[in-house]
């Protein structure tokens, strides 16, 4: 068996460990989501340029508030393709320097000179992807 002092020693040791580990689980938590909201931005992106190409037609990345959607513009109409709200899904906010995306046929990025920045947050944590004049996605180097 063991002691009442034994006892008592593990329930401190165990209590002193799991009050330095919890707080961390939150920021690695947060890191995660926006992390992944990241990646859904980017794929987006990536998916937008790509069906451009393959369908010959304009397509739009269009992020309102938290959410992000992608439209197929034909002469006659426009179609949503896909949409995220990534506010609900990862729980965090989404911020860009501009609202709209549109890749030609060529997918090249239209009406744009500057690089285009979304920036991901989730409480102290933030991260970006940015698409260049030219239509490229960057996922990592993107300034804040």
């Amino acid at each position: 068996g063991f002691t009442l002092i034994e006892v008592l020693m593990v329930i401190t040791i165990v209590g002193v460990l799991l009050a330095v580990v919890v707080p961390r689980y939150g920021t690695i938590t947060n890191g995660m989501k926006v992390h992944s909201a990241k990646q859904e931005i980017g794929a987006m992106l990536a998916q937008g340029r790509a069906t451009a190409i393959q369908t010959n037609q304009t397509v739009l990345v269009v992020r309102s508030a938290n959410v992000m959607s992608l439209i197929g513009v034909s002469p006659t109409a426009s179609t949503i393709i896909m949409q995220q709200d990534l506010g609900y899904q990862f729980g965090v906010t989404v911020s860009s320097t501009r609202d709209t995306v549109t890749y030609d046929s060529r997918g090249m990025v239209t009406g744009n000179t500057a690089t285009l920045k979304f920036v991901v947050t989730n409480g102290s944590t933030r991260d970006s992807v940015c698409v260049l004049a030219l239509g490229k996605i960057t996922r990592t180097g993107c300034s804040l």
